[in-house]
Protein backbone atom coordinates (compact mmCIF):
# COMPACT_ATOMS: atom_id res chain seq x y z
CA UNK A 1 0.00 0.00 0.00
CA UNK A 2 0.85 3.79 -0.46
CA UNK A 3 1.33 4.52 3.44
CA UNK A 4 1.49 8.21 3.56
CA UNK A 5 -1.81 8.20 1.22
CA UNK A 6 -3.38 5.07 3.51
CA UNK A 7 -2.12 6.80 7.20
CA UNK A 8 -4.16 9.85 5.89
CA UNK A 9 -7.26 7.66 4.87
CA UNK A 10 -6.98 5.93 8.32
CA UNK A 11 -7.07 9.66 9.94
CA UNK A 12 -10.09 10.63 8.02
CA UNK A 13 -11.95 7.58 8.17
CA UNK A 14 -15.08 7.44 10.90
CA UNK A 15 -14.15 5.43 13.35
CA UNK A 16 -15.04 7.23 16.75
CA UNK A 17 -16.65 9.83 15.60
CA UNK A 18 -14.03 12.85 17.23
CA UNK A 19 -12.11 12.70 14.06
CA UNK A 20 -13.37 15.80 12.91
CA UNK A 21 -14.85 16.99 15.73
CA UNK A 22 -12.80 18.80 18.85
CA UNK A 23 -15.43 17.40 21.46
CA UNK A 24 -15.79 15.35 25.09
CA UNK A 25 -17.32 11.99 23.79
CA UNK A 26 -20.61 11.21 25.66
CA UNK A 27 -23.77 8.78 25.06
CA UNK A 28 -26.22 9.98 23.04
CA UNK A 29 -30.11 10.41 24.43
CA UNK A 30 -32.09 6.79 24.86
CA UNK A 31 -33.87 6.59 21.14
CA UNK A 32 -33.82 4.62 18.10
CA UNK A 33 -32.21 7.90 16.43
CA UNK A 34 -31.19 11.09 18.70
CA UNK A 35 -28.17 12.43 17.16
CA UNK A 36 -27.49 13.05 13.32
CA UNK A 37 -24.14 15.26 12.24
CA UNK A 38 -22.03 15.90 9.15
CA UNK A 39 -19.07 17.45 8.65
CA UNK A 40 -16.79 19.01 5.83
CA UNK A 41 -13.29 20.52 5.27
CA UNK A 42 -10.48 20.87 3.06
CA UNK A 43 -6.48 19.78 3.56
CA UNK A 44 -4.07 22.59 2.19
CA UNK A 45 -0.65 20.27 2.22
CA UNK A 46 3.01 22.43 1.47
CA UNK A 47 2.82 20.22 -1.47
CA UNK A 48 0.08 18.68 -3.96
CA UNK A 49 -3.52 19.44 -4.55
CA UNK A 50 -5.85 20.57 -1.73
CA UNK A 51 -8.11 18.08 -0.60
CA UNK A 52 -11.83 17.79 0.32
CA UNK A 53 -13.45 15.11 3.58
CA UNK A 54 -16.63 14.99 5.07
CA UNK A 55 -18.33 12.89 7.45
CA UNK A 56 -21.54 11.39 8.58
CA UNK A 57 -22.47 10.27 11.96
CA UNK A 58 -26.47 8.98 12.92
CA UNK A 59 -26.99 7.09 16.28
CA UNK A 60 -29.56 6.94 19.06
CA UNK A 61 -28.88 5.57 23.26
CA UNK A 62 -29.79 2.83 24.08
CA UNK A 63 -29.95 3.84 27.98
CA UNK A 64 -28.72 6.77 29.53
CA UNK A 65 -24.85 5.51 29.47
CA UNK A 66 -24.78 3.08 25.98
CA UNK A 67 -25.09 4.41 22.49
CA UNK A 68 -24.47 3.57 18.95
CA UNK A 69 -23.67 5.35 16.02
CA UNK A 70 -23.22 4.27 12.34
CA UNK A 71 -20.68 6.54 10.53
CA UNK A 72 -19.06 6.89 7.02
CA UNK A 73 -17.23 9.37 4.88
CA UNK A 74 -16.88 10.29 1.36
CA UNK A 75 -14.06 10.33 -1.55
CA UNK A 76 -12.77 13.86 -1.81
CA UNK A 77 -14.90 14.11 -4.98
CA UNK A 78 -18.40 13.01 -3.14
CA UNK A 79 -18.96 10.67 -6.03
CA UNK A 80 -18.53 7.73 -3.51
CA UNK A 81 -18.38 6.62 0.27
CA UNK A 82 -14.68 6.05 1.33
CA UNK A 83 -15.54 4.37 4.52
CA UNK A 84 -18.70 2.87 6.59
CA UNK A 85 -18.48 2.23 10.62
CA UNK A 86 -20.34 0.72 13.69
CA UNK A 87 -19.33 2.79 16.51
CA UNK A 88 -20.57 2.30 20.05
CA UNK A 89 -20.20 4.33 23.77
CA UNK A 90 -20.24 2.70 27.16
CA UNK A 91 -20.08 5.64 29.82
CA UNK A 92 -18.76 2.90 32.29
CA UNK A 93 -17.88 5.69 34.90
CA UNK A 94 -20.29 9.09 35.38
CA UNK A 95 -19.74 11.09 38.40
CA UNK A 96 -20.18 14.76 39.02
CA UNK A 97 -16.25 15.43 38.50
CA UNK A 98 -15.17 12.41 36.10
CA UNK A 99 -16.48 10.37 33.18
CA UNK A 100 -15.18 7.51 31.54
CA UNK A 101 -15.93 6.41 27.87
CA UNK A 102 -15.54 3.28 25.92
CA UNK A 103 -15.87 3.19 22.25
CA UNK A 104 -15.45 -0.23 20.11
CA UNK A 105 -15.49 0.45 16.28
CA UNK A 106 -15.56 -1.33 13.19
CA UNK A 107 -15.17 -0.34 9.72
CA UNK A 108 -15.22 -0.97 6.20
CA UNK A 109 -12.51 1.06 4.04
CA UNK A 110 -12.27 2.00 0.48
CA UNK A 111 -8.57 2.55 -0.59
CA UNK A 112 -8.97 3.80 -4.25
CA UNK A 113 -5.27 5.61 -4.34
CA UNK A 114 -4.33 3.68 -7.57
CA UNK A 115 -6.65 0.57 -7.53
CA UNK A 116 -9.50 -0.09 -5.43
CA UNK A 117 -8.33 -2.01 -2.18
CA UNK A 118 -10.82 -3.52 0.57
CA UNK A 119 -9.89 -2.56 4.20
CA UNK A 120 -11.25 -3.92 7.51
CA UNK A 121 -10.45 -1.90 10.44
CA UNK A 122 -11.25 -3.34 14.41
CA UNK A 123 -10.25 -1.27 17.42
CA UNK A 124 -11.28 0.63 20.50
CA UNK A 125 -11.03 3.93 22.49
CA UNK A 126 -11.17 4.61 25.75
CA UNK A 127 -11.19 8.46 27.06
CA UNK A 128 -11.32 9.93 30.32
CA UNK A 129 -13.02 13.80 31.31
CA UNK A 130 -12.26 15.84 34.37
CA UNK A 131 -14.76 18.13 34.94
CA UNK A 132 -13.85 18.93 38.55
CA UNK A 133 -12.53 22.47 37.45
CA UNK A 134 -15.13 25.42 36.50
CA UNK A 135 -12.83 27.49 34.02
CA UNK A 136 -10.68 24.42 32.36
CA UNK A 137 -11.90 20.88 31.88
CA UNK A 138 -8.57 18.30 30.50
CA UNK A 139 -9.84 15.14 28.62
CA UNK A 140 -7.30 12.31 27.39
CA UNK A 141 -7.17 9.45 25.35
CA UNK A 142 -6.19 6.05 23.65
CA UNK A 143 -6.49 3.02 21.91
CA UNK A 144 -5.91 0.58 19.03
CA UNK A 145 -6.99 -0.09 15.21
CA UNK A 146 -5.68 -3.32 13.21
CA UNK A 147 -6.58 -2.86 9.66
CA UNK A 148 -6.22 -5.37 7.70
CA UNK A 149 -6.90 -5.72 3.31
CA UNK A 150 -9.78 -8.08 2.59
CA UNK A 151 -7.36 -10.18 0.25
CA UNK A 152 -3.86 -9.99 1.08
CA UNK A 153 -2.57 -11.14 4.22
CA UNK A 154 0.45 -9.32 4.96
CA UNK A 155 -0.97 -5.97 4.05
CA UNK A 156 -2.08 -4.69 7.11
CA UNK A 157 -1.58 -1.66 9.89
CA UNK A 158 -1.65 -1.67 13.63
CA UNK A 159 -1.95 2.27 14.70
CA UNK A 160 -2.21 3.31 18.56
CA UNK A 161 -3.97 6.41 18.23
CA UNK A 162 -3.27 8.46 21.67
CA UNK A 163 -4.51 12.14 22.37
CA UNK A 164 -4.51 15.30 25.25
CA UNK A 165 -6.67 17.73 25.35
CA UNK A 166 -8.63 20.49 27.34
CA UNK A 167 -12.29 22.25 26.82
CA UNK A 168 -12.06 25.67 27.92
CA UNK A 169 -16.51 26.54 28.71
CA UNK A 170 -17.51 30.20 28.83
CA UNK A 171 -20.44 30.22 31.17
CA UNK A 172 -23.56 31.25 30.20
CA UNK A 173 -22.56 32.10 26.08
CA UNK A 174 -22.87 28.33 24.69
CA UNK A 175 -19.21 28.69 23.45
CA UNK A 176 -16.74 26.06 24.13
CA UNK A 177 -12.64 25.85 23.42
CA UNK A 178 -10.67 23.48 22.66
CA UNK A 179 -7.11 22.71 22.06
CA UNK A 180 -5.93 19.09 21.32
CA UNK A 181 -2.82 17.07 20.45
CA UNK A 182 -2.53 13.45 18.79
CA UNK A 183 0.13 11.33 18.21
CA UNK A 184 -0.79 8.00 16.44
CA UNK A 185 2.11 5.17 16.13
CA UNK A 186 1.93 3.08 13.16
CA UNK A 187 2.99 -0.61 12.53
CA UNK A 188 3.02 -2.45 9.55
CA UNK A 189 5.75 -4.77 10.11
CA UNK A 190 7.66 -1.88 11.90
CA UNK A 191 6.76 0.77 14.41
CA UNK A 192 8.17 3.35 11.63
CA UNK A 193 5.11 6.15 11.41
CA UNK A 194 4.31 8.44 14.17
CA UNK A 195 1.25 10.67 13.09
CA UNK A 196 1.36 14.27 14.84
CA UNK A 197 -1.92 16.54 15.11
CA UNK A 198 -2.26 19.60 16.86
CA UNK A 199 -5.85 21.20 16.63
CA UNK A 200 -7.90 23.97 18.28
CA UNK A 201 -11.33 25.00 17.65
CA UNK A 202 -14.58 26.60 18.81
CA UNK A 203 -17.91 24.95 19.20
CA UNK A 204 -21.08 26.86 19.59
CA UNK A 205 -23.97 25.80 21.10
CA UNK A 206 -26.80 27.25 18.86
CA UNK A 207 -30.12 25.83 20.23
CA UNK A 208 -30.95 23.72 22.45
CA UNK A 209 -30.91 21.07 20.29
CA UNK A 210 -28.63 22.03 17.28
CA UNK A 211 -23.97 22.67 18.11
CA UNK A 212 -21.81 24.39 15.51
CA UNK A 213 -18.61 22.39 15.50
CA UNK A 214 -15.29 24.17 13.96
CA UNK A 215 -11.57 22.66 13.94
CA UNK A 216 -8.40 23.87 12.52
CA UNK A 217 -4.84 22.09 12.87
CA UNK A 218 -1.91 21.14 11.15
CA UNK A 219 -0.48 17.51 10.90
CA UNK A 220 3.19 17.51 11.57
CA UNK A 221 3.87 14.38 9.83
CA UNK A 222 2.36 15.68 6.15
CA UNK A 223 3.29 19.27 6.98
CA UNK A 224 -0.08 19.74 6.31
CA UNK A 225 -3.05 22.01 7.33
CA UNK A 226 -6.38 21.01 8.05
CA UNK A 227 -9.97 22.92 8.57
CA UNK A 228 -13.27 21.86 9.15
CA UNK A 229 -16.88 22.59 10.31
CA UNK A 230 -19.91 20.80 11.40
CA UNK A 231 -23.47 20.43 12.97
CA UNK A 232 -24.70 18.22 15.88
CA UNK A 233 -28.30 18.29 15.54
CA UNK A 234 -29.92 16.33 18.93
CA UNK A 235 -33.32 14.96 18.30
Amino acid sequence: MKRKHFLALLLFAAITGNLYALEITEPFSPGIITDIEGYYGRTFPKEGAQKNFSEFIIGGGFTENFSYFFSGSAASDFKSVESVGLNFIWQFISTENFTSCLIPHAAFIADKDEKLTAYYDLGADIELHLSALRIIHPYLGAGYSYTQNRKESDDYLWTIPMYFGIMIPIEETGIEIFVQFTAEPCKGGTWDTITRYAAGGINYQITENIKLITEAGYEFTDKETRISAGLVFGL
